[in-house]
């Protein structure tokens, strides 16, 4: 048992289940049983708002974005609740998965818009025939990534806010 890394439970189960349906009941999928979570319905409400509108470092732990380990830590300073294991099945009855966000630039300006149009119909108009005119719109080249994970319900994509658009270009020295 030790050799294999199982619990003497676990050998029992196996061995009912082998004694009860042969091989083939080994192979079906072992269903978990629906514990009692540790928490109330309100601090499982509470925890899931965190997760989905705070950065740990917004609740006075270290770090950017939230690990098994940073939420064990936080359930442990707010609620009292120690997880050695089990925070990704919390995490599953909360009805959240992990999932890659998406940048959400928020709404143009218009006076910054219509000053580009102007510009460009300026452009345009004063440029030679054999000219080549590119432009990009709803594009963004910057140096940082923005390839961000984090915790969101099933079925949405979280968001994180930026405003790459609006930083000036580096001019070059």
């Amino acid at each position: 048992m030790l050799l294999l890394n199982l619990s003497e439970s676990t050998v029992r189960k196996y061995i009912q289940l082998y004694s009860t349906d042969g091989f083939e009941g080994l192979t079906l999928k072992i269903k978990q049983s629906k514990k009692k979570g540790f928490l109330t319905n309100e601090q499982q409400y509470l925890f899931k708002n965190i997760l989905l509108h705070k950065k740990p470092y917004e609740v006075a732990l270290e770090g950017n974005i939230w690990t098994g380990e940073l939420m064990r830590q936080y359930l442990a300073r707010e609620f009292g609740v120690i997880y050695h294991s089990g925070i990704y099945n919390l995490l599953g009855r909360l009805g959240l998965t992990h999932q890659k966000a998406h940048a959400d630039y928020g709404n143009a300006n218009l006076t910054d818009q219509q000053a580009y149009l102007s510009e460009l119909e300026t452009t345009v108009l004063q440029a030679e025939e054999d000219s080549t005119i590119v432009f990009f719109d709803e594009f963004s080249v910057c140096e940082k990534p923005t390839s961000y994970y984090g915790w969101a319900e099933r079925n949405t994509r979280p968001t994180f806010t930026t405003n790459e658009k609006k930083q000036p270009a580096r001019t070059p020295s």
